[in-house]
């Protein structure tokens, strides 16, 4: 894994499109159902669309991914949903990824985690788990926190700002301090779903710019916190430096691809299993990536990943 792991490196610093090394990370979509209903969810044209059955990411599904050419050299596995939860079979899912020695992270809205089931977390071996928070689950996440913190579980928590409600963000802020929260991300609204284009931060919100300063002046002690990138205010293309199409793959139980954790798996993406992770679609997509004075692919338009390096 880890002569894979600098192989990639290499291939992306000499700008390879057809990548031979194989993916450092996977996100695995373990289920296409989820027991929230969120205005800004960027798969709700595919969630809870049919049965559970479909889409259910089984034991049978892990093992084809973690015996197959790929999955045996990945170093990270996330488990993701909809809400991963719901899947019956999470924990034979996490404790499979543990025996092949994976660094695993699962992301939850937290409702379905009762708090009996921590202990199983932390016996899991679990490397991390994001906890997404909405208005209607405070209570859920503050009571997870208690429990992941006292049963020294790793954690974080993740939310979404809204460019129009700035006032917003101090209200997460003074939670989680409250909630005794010590890792917490906030991230951009991506109006690529909804074209609700104004609730994106953009590089001129002279409002969010003076807030950023106050409150991380003010809760840079109390906890580790990720801002949100801002998009430029302009169609002016900046550089390109998301890395996902180079290091993860995005996959569903059948081994269809998504271009990243904002889409969802389609035939049209690609098929890990029929044509490996070099299809006509993900090489264009890195080509794209290295040509910063060329149009984001759709798919790419208005997304803060597009203009940082998060996982690489």
């Amino acid at each position: 894994m880890l002569l894979n792991l600098i192989s990639s490196w290499f291939e992306y610093k000499l700008k390879k499109t057809h990548i031979l090394s194989s993916p450092i990370s996977a996100v695995l979509y373990i289920n296409k159902t989820c027991n929230y209903t969120c205005s800004f969810c960027y798969n709700q044209d595919v969630l809870n669309k049919s049965p559970l059955s479909d889409g259910l990411f089984t034991i049978e599904d892990l093992g084809d991914f973690l015996n197959s050419e790929h999955g045996k050299k990945v170093l990270r596995i996330a488990l993701m949903g909809g809400e991963p939860f719901i899947n019956k079979n999470i924990f034979d899912l996490i404790y499979q990824c543990k025996a092949h020695h994976k660094i695993t992270n699962i992301v939850s809205n937290g409702s379905l985690i009762k708090n009996e089931m921590v202990p199983e977390i932390a016996k899991s071996r679990l490397d991390a788990i994001g906890l997404s928070l909405y208005e209607n689950n405070l209570d859920h996440i503050e009571r997870l926190a208690e429990e992941f913190n006292r049963h020294d579980i790793n954690y974080w928590v993740q939310s979404v700002v809204d460019g129009t409600q700035i006032e917003q963000i101090e209200e997460k802020l003074f939670f989680a301090k409250r909630a005794n929260i010590k890792n917490f991300i906030l991230s951009n609204y991506n109006p690529s779903f909804d074209q609700l284009f104004d609730k994106a931060l953009l590089e001129t919100n002279d409002a969010y710019l003076i807030k950023y300063k106050e409150l991380k002046k003010k809760y840079q002690n109390d906890m580790r916190i990720i801002w949100p990138t801002i998009l430029p205010a302009s169609q002016a293309i900046k550089d390109k430096k998301c890395t996902l199409p180079f290091s993860y793959i995005h996959l569903d139980n059948q081994g269809t691809i998504a271009p990243c954790c904002y889409r969802y798996p389609k035939e049209e993406y690609g098929n890990l299993y029929h044509n490996g992770w070099n299809g006509t679609f993900a090489q264009n997509l890195r080509e794209n990536m290295f040509q910063p004075e060329k149009e984001p692919i759709t798919e790419c338009k208005n997304c803060e990943n597009l203009y940082r390096n998060l996982y690489f």
